[in-house]
């Protein structure tokens, strides 16, 4: 039985993996630069004048997994795509490094939620199944802890959120092109 819950769960620790951390102010970063730090991520792309990770960068944690988007004073925030080692696939809005508005999440199952995210659980939308279906009754609507809760119209916000994932998609080329 697919749980988006659960395969969130999994993710969870992509997302929040990697803290934040203030940089050294004796130290002047470079506008683009690569990092490679002790726990064996590494970071690839912009910074501002104070030395944080800001506009377009590339974050590879240890695990494999892998964010290329925007970050705002080292938080990934704007649009990006995280890809995890296991093949599942976030592409949308982040906020603080979590899934923040509009956005698709894809399992490595194929299963999908297109719609809108708080603190990285789906909590609107439409999810899709490997054969395309909706399921039995469809699942549009509202979901509560990553479950199926109430029925509702996403025709409206699954257009949305397909701009809002070119706009992820474009964040994405941009980072891993520097």
């Amino acid at each position: 039985k697919f749980s988006l819950k659960q395969n969130l769960r999994e993710l969870w620790p992509i997302v929040v993996g990697w803290e934040a951390t203030a940089p050294d102010p004796r130290r002047v970063m470079p506008k683009t630069s690569t990092e490679n730090y002790k726990d064996g991520s590494s970071y690839k792309g912009e910074y501002n004048n104070e030395g944080f990770k800001d506009g377009y960068g590339v974050l590879t944690l240890k695990s494999g997994d892998v964010y290329q988007g925007q970050f705002v004073t080292s938080d990934m925030t704007g649009f990006g795509v995280m890809i995890s080692a296991d093949g599942s696939k976030y592409t949308g809005e982040f906020k603080g490094g979590k899934f923040e508005g509009l956005g698709m999440f894809e399992s490595k199952d194929g299963t999908k939620f297109t719609g809108q995210f708080e603190g990285s659980a789906p909590v609107f939308g439409l999810m899709t199944f490997k054969d395309g279906s909706h399921g039995a009754p469809k699942l549009s609507g509202k979901f509560v802890d990553g479950q199926f809760y109430e029925a509702g119209e996403t025709e409206e916000l699954c257009e949305k959120v397909k701009d809002a994932a070119e706009k992820a998609d474009e964040a994405a080329a941009k980072a891993a092109a520097l």
